[in-house]
């Protein structure tokens, strides 16, 4: 190997015992002891340098640290000047790094900033200030793949797939920009949010057309279980596109199995593996990988670049062939390959071969003069069987030319937009199009369309550039439609600014959220292919949906262009249909027969492929096939057969799986929801349930809400409460929003969000919540219950800065004269303006639980403001809640009212008192005490002359008495004087007359009121001890025991008497 520091050639025997010296310069060039999964040292380190917190670096203000690494420092940081949140990326060692670390630094941002798809994080900024390198980048909200994987071990096929597809095209998007990525691996990987895919840290990032001066061969650059052999071999010529190819194999691995191709001890260990060692096949750890899915990861990870993919291209393009369930061109290892690469690592075994070999030639060399003779005289016999097949075999070629000529799309639409071509080939359903410089331009209010007149296959692809100028709640669209006077009778694809919706048959099928701005071009691809329909949007794919029940029929099918809502311009439309081969396979016919409705034809053309094919792949798409048929023929006895032998045969592959969905579906359509429950279950189908609830029929649907929830409300297990909400969820979704129950819908989603809070799953529940207040009216009772419940959600996680802000939304959003305007009209008698209200059970319900709602929110903004040193905000919020004393709209239960009423007085009273205090007002405090006592006496007198009968009722009746108890005491402690017999009589007398602690009370109250002051009283009291520690810290703040009476102060817990006894210490140190 190669020393990085001074380039000296160091020759290795073995395996080093810890570390490897360069004898020239003595620096460490590799160290065997280092974790395996660190990434490989390729440049010496910089000079160590002390930290310093950095709070700004130029015009940016950091916020916080959010990761870091061998080379840098990540931070949330907000751009001063453009007041916007960006990560700001910190080259570690400050002025002390190396010039190699500033170079290699710098080179991430060049590279990145040559760069510009979805899929690559953007650089907004490179800069260098305070002795810092840095560059920023757009802040993704999300996490990175390793963290995923650490926390779920492996991912479903499908998921995985699509998230090394994205990330793929955004590698192969670098490749053609001259940049290898030479560092893919999971912590790289950046999953948003919103399901999109990034790929970071191109800082080992390698320009193709670099000069080979800056080459630096013998040294190992890339992290070792994700590395290709020609990188673990130093060989830096040889890293080009294909290592990227490598890496990306080797991290479809993990994501299947749960864990990285090669693994060891050290670094050193897992590079041996890498250069001499086969990964073993994934389908060995998880048998659910598909055999062409375990060939296409093999292939990738191939010892030599030559074997591999070529490009990133190929390897993206075998993978959708997989997907669309066509051959790949992958072809597993041939067991002759796998056994002369163990040879090769035996080199006395190939010997021995080598000479076997030569004394079987030797001996083989008589028999073959032997053989020459019979086999002339077998072949002129075979010459005359030939001759009479010479015409068959020159048709055959003249038809395979002929397929070879012919594509599988052709083409039916790829002229530009002009008025003519309006006019001959397309027709209009409402709105405005027209043609202007060979531009489409959509101008539309309402739902309307532009349809190709001349009708296409069943199979379609298009693609087009669109900018998006207006969207009012719109969205621009393509539909492929099996009727041109109403184009939703298909399939429909509606992108708007924030997501892109599948709908069939007018019924969301699948949505997406998605991020798109106005004003900027964008390519848009459509493809349907027999049971499946993707979008990608500037090569990336967005949505990709698989049917269970395709849409098919006999009629024609049509393309159409849609607009809801909409200006935007289209430009370079090409629409493609598909063409059945001169020659096509049995499979290619019958499958073509299924999708136009020819059901009766396509099962005969399906069983006689199963009696005579062999090809495993073949087999499975024609069961499948024909469980298909016996289905839309209402033969679901012979379709459920045919599903479960498929299942059963071949269960690795795409169509075994969607058998099992199938059967599922099955069971859910005739409303055995038990039997559905268990089947998904058992056969691992959880995360297909959103494809299986799509083609879920609507009556079904409803069916399965109403027995959900009944069996939730008896559930007593929180995990089965759980399990089926999270169904509910998923299937109450794609119920049509017209008929659907938004309440109950919003219900199910508000008792997730709880069960997830208690389980800590903070993040997740605050999500369902969103969707209901984004989903529900405004100004409706689930949509307030959900604003309020992410706000507490908020702050029982811990986030007290974003539960302040949520709850001052809340009621920003819930104010008083809004909820009164929903049930009160003005209408005029007489000439007189009346106002009348509109109250029904459920109003009274929505402005009690606003009530209830508001009062609680103030409460916990002023503990909040508290909690957070706010004082002052708190002391506003005290007067504020008190204007609002009358909250409850209208006069209801009266009784109840006022005593709410006053006990709210009290509660604020407390706080204000204790706040006085805090801030230094003992004056304020004393008066405040003062007017709580007032208040305190009328509310015992209204609690004498209310009789409580519920047990709910007789605990608020005690909390409110101990409200009144703490303020009479406060307001004693503040007006009298300890060291005044008389003043302590009067507290003694308060004491026993409100029997306030207990059993103790006598006890207390006889050595208050004694002449001098008992040296010892009770450690503790039985009731109210908060307050009897109140009592004794003022007794010894008499004593001018100042450290005693702070020590029993920071005692105090705090009730429901006291709220906010536990700042009292605060007041006492301040």
């Amino acid at each position: 190997m190669r020393c990085s520091g001074c380039g000296h050639i160091i020759e290795v025997e073995g395996k080093p015992d810890k570390k490897v010296v360069c004898p020239k310069c003595q620096s460490v060039v590799l160290e065997i002891g280092a974790d395996s999964k660190a990434e490989t040292l390729q440049y010496p380190k910089a000079q160590e340098k002390k930290e310093r917190p950095i709070k700004n670096l130029g015009e940016y203000e950091i916020i916080e640290e959010l990761s870091r690494g061998a080379m840098g420092i990540i931070y949330k940081a907000r751009q001063k000047g453009l007041e916007r949140i960006v990560a700001l990326k910190v080259l570690l060692g400050g002025e002390h790094a190396s010039e190699e670390q500033i170079a290699r630094f710098l080179r991430e941002a060049r590279a990145v900033a040559q760069l510009s798809h979805p899929a690559i994080v953007p650089v907004y900024d490179v800069g260098y200030a305070d002795g810092c390198h840095f560059f920023t980048m757009e802040l993704i909200k999300g996490e990175s793949l390793d963290k995923i994987l650490a926390e779920r071990k492996r991912l479903p096929v499908e998921e995985a797939l699509n998230i090394i597809e994205q990330v793929a095209v955004g590698i192969a998007h670098a490749h053609k920009n001259g940049i290898i990525h030479r560092d893919i691996k999971p912590a790289n990987i950046l999953i948003a949010e919103d399901g999109r895919v990034f790929v970071t840290d191109f800082g080992l990032a390698k320009e193709v057309r670099a000069e080979k001066a800056f080459t630096r061969s013998g040294v190992t650059i890339g992290t070792p279980h994700y590395m290709s052999p020609e990188q673990a071999k130093g060989k830096s010529k040889d890293v080009d596109g294909r290592s990227d190819v490598y890496s990306l194999g080797a991290v479809l691995y993990e994501m299947l199995t749960g864990r990285v191709p090669f693994d060891g001890e050290t670094a050193f260990e897992v590079v041996l593996k890498v250069v001499s060692e086969e990964p073993p096949p994934p389908r060995k750890f998880n048998l659910r990988i598909p055999k062409d899915v375990q060939t296409i990861i093999l292939k990738a990870m191939q010892k030599l670049p030559k074997w591999r993919y070529q490009t990133v291209e190929e390897f993206i393009a075998d993978i959708n062939r997989y997907r669309r369930g066509e051959p790949i061109e992958a072809r597993p290892l041939s067991i002759f390959y796998l056994f002369w690469r163990r040879l090769c690592r035996r080199k006395e075994v190939v010997a021995a071969i080598v000479v076997l070999l030569a004394f079987s030639v030797a001996i083989g060399t008589y028999s073959y003069f032997a053989e020459r003779k019979r086999i002339q005289e077998e072949e002129k016999r075979r010459s005359e069987i030939e001759e009479a097949h010479k015409k068959r075999e020159e048709l055959t070629k003249s038809l395979e030319q002929m397929e070879k000529q012919q594509e599988r799309w052709r083409k039916v639409f790829s002229s530009k937009f002009t008025d003519e071509v309006l006019k001959k080939e397309w027709g209009i359903q409402g709105g405005n199009f027209r043609a202007q410089d060979d531009v489409l331009l959509v101008n539309a209010k309402g739902m309307s369309g532009i349809y190709l007149a001349k009708s296409v296959s069943v199979n379609i692809r298009s693609e087009f550039d669109f900018i998006i100028d207006e969207q009012k709640g719109g969205s621009l669209g393509v539909a492929i439609s099996i009727n041109n006077e109403d184009l939703s009778a298909g399939y429909v694809l509606k992108l708007s600014t924030t997501s892109v919706e599948l709908l069939k048959e007018g019924r969301a099928r699948r949505s997406v959220p998605l991020s798109i701005e106005p004003y900027r071009v964008y390519h848009l691809k459509v493809l349907r292919d027999g049971d499946t329909l993707s979008a990608f949007l500037d090569e990336q794919e967005v949505l990709y949906y698989e049917d269970l029940s395709p849409l098919s029929g006999k009629g024609e099918w049509y393309f159409a262009l849609l607009g809801e809502n909409v200006v935007a311009r289209i430009a370079n439309l090409i629409v493609e249909e598909d063409v059945v081969p001169v020659r096509a396979s049995p499979l290619i016919l019958a499958d073509r027969l299924l999708l136009e409705g020819k059901y009766n034809a396509a099962q005969e053309a399906y069983e006689q492929i199963i009696r005579s094919a062999s090809d495993e792949r073949i087999l499975a798409s024609a069961l499948y096939g024909l469980g298909l048929c016996c289905r839309r023929l209402n033969k679901t006895d012979e379709s459920l057969s045919t599903f479960r032998n498929l299942a059963k045969g071949y269960p690795e592959t795409n169509y075994g799986q969607k058998a099992l969905m199938q059967i599922a579906l099955h069971y859910f359509e005739r409303g055995d929801f038990n039997k559905f429950k268990e089947f998904v279950e058992k056969n691992d189908l959880s995360s297909y349930l959103d494809t299986i609830a799509s083609e879920a029929p609507v009556s079904a649907l409803k069916r399965y809400m109403e027995n959900e929830f009944a069996v939730i409300e008896r559930s007593a297990s929180l995990e089965e409460k759980e399990s089926r909400l999270r169904r509910v969820v998923i299937f109450a979704n794609k119920i049509p929003e017209r008929e659907r129950d938004r309440d109950k819908i919003a219900t199910a989603r508000i008792w997730l969000a709880e069960i997830l809070s208690k389980k800590g799953d903070v993040k997740e529940a605050v999500r369902q919540l969103r969707s209901v207040v984004n989903e529900m009216p405004q100004l409706s009772g689930e949509a307030m219950k959900a604003h309020f419940e992410i706000a507490m959600t908020m702050m029982s996680g811990g986030d007290s800065e974003g539960a302040i802000a949520m709850f001052e939304e809340w009621l920003r959003t819930y104010e008083r004269s809004k909820v009164e305007a929903l049930f009160v009209e003005e209408v005029v008698v007489r000439g007189q303006v009346v106002r009348k209200t509109k109250m029904d059970e459920k109003a009274w319900r929505f402005v009690r639980e606003f009530a209830i709602m508001r009062k609680e929110a103030q409460q916990h903004l002023l503990r909040l403001y508290s909690d957070a040193g706010r004082y002052g905000d708190a002391l506003s919020m005290t007067y504020a809640m008190e204007e609002e004393q009358d909250l409850l709209v209208f006069n209801v239960r009266p009784a109840a009212l006022k005593m709410e009423a006053q006990s709210s007085l009290l509660y604020l009273g407390l706080w204000r008192g204790v706040l006085l205090l805090i801030t230094g007002d003992s004056d304020g405090a004393k008066t405040q005490f003062a007017r709580l006592a007032e208040e305190a006496f009328a509310l015992r007198r209204l609690l004498v002359s209310l009789t409580p009968v519920e047990e709910s009722e007789k605990k608020q009746h005690q909390a409110l008495l101990a409200q009144a108890d703490a303020v009479e005491l406060m307001n004693a402690l503040l007006s009298f004087k300890m060291n005044n017999a008389n003043d302590r009589k009067n507290i003694a007398r308060l004491i026993r007359s409100r029997s306030l602690f207990g059993a103790e009370t006598d006890t207390i109250a006889d050595a208050l009121s004694a002449k001098e002051l008992p040296p010892t009283l009770p450690a503790s009291v039985s009731k109210n001890n908060d307050l009897y520690l109140i009592l004794i810290s003022k007794i010894l703040e008499q004593n001018e025991d100042t450290q005693g009476a702070r020590s029993l102060l920071l005692q105090i817990k705090g009730d429901d008497a006291l709220p906010m006894l536990k700042y009292l210490a605060k007041a006492k140190r301040h």
